[in-house]
This record gives structure tokens, sequence and C-alpha cells, in this order.
């Protein structure tokens, strides 16, 4: 594969935006997921390749008040595995694509549940550029 950067004629940025389905509170099977997404859109010769929100855990359950949660969790609660799913600060998700990225010279943005690096317990929904 070919890691310099893919230009277009015109001196354009080619962007891909990419949709896809996540799988709540399971952040191994979305990282790779979204790799096998970055090389395909490097492939096609994106330059930047950007992904939706919270691509790790999945939105918050219920999305609805009162509604159930429609992934199971385990008996420490829903809180604990969010937590658990959400990314730190050099996380896989970080890492990997890092390296991807600069492999390939390309950038991507992708948003992710990050852990507070000071605040134990608390969450943020990010949106990392790489």
């Amino acid at each position: 594969m070919n890691d310099t950067p893919q230009h277009t004629p015109s001196g354009r940025l080619q962007v891909s935006l990419v949709q896809m389905d996540v799988e709540v509170l399971k952040p191994e099977q979305n990282l790779r997921r979204v790799i096998a997404a970055v090389r395909q859109e490097i492939e096609k010769g994106a330059q930047l390749i950007v992904f939706p929100e919270l691509v790790n855990t999945g939105y918050i359950e219920p999305l609805t008040i009162g509604a159930p949660f429609s992934t199971p969790v385990g008996e420490k609660g829903y809180a604990y595995e969010l937590y658990q799913a959400a990314e730190p600060a050099n996380g896989a998700f970080i890492t990997e694509l890092s390296e991807l990225a600069r492999h390939h010279r390309v950038h991507i943005v992708i948003g992710l549940a990050m852990r507070h690096p000071q605040l134990d317990g608390a969450l943020y929904n990010s949106s990392v550029l790489i």
C-alpha cells in the first residue's frame, strides 16, 4: 500500500465521511470496524476520514426515560460497563489510529467516549483529531 499522501489534481482535500453501526459497549469490535473503514477509505484516496460521535461505546442507553436497556450488562451495572468501555487518553483507539494515520499520512476525526484524566469516574464525549 502506498504510504504517501494522495493529492487530487485540483489541490483539494479529499474527505471521507464514515457512517457505521456501532456495537454498544463493545469497543474492541468497534475498533476493528473503524480500522477496516480507515483502510478502505485510504484506498479510495481519502486524506481526511471523519467518523461519528461515540464510536467506541455507542450511545448511552436507554434513549428515553423508563425504557429498558437493550444491551445486557454485568452485575456492576451500565454505568460501570460504560466507564470500562470508554477510552483513556492513551487507549487503543487513539494509539492504533495514530499509527495508521502516521503510516499513511492521513488525518482522522473520531468521536469517542473518554475517561477524564484527573476526575476518577468522569466521562466526556470528545472529538479527537489524529
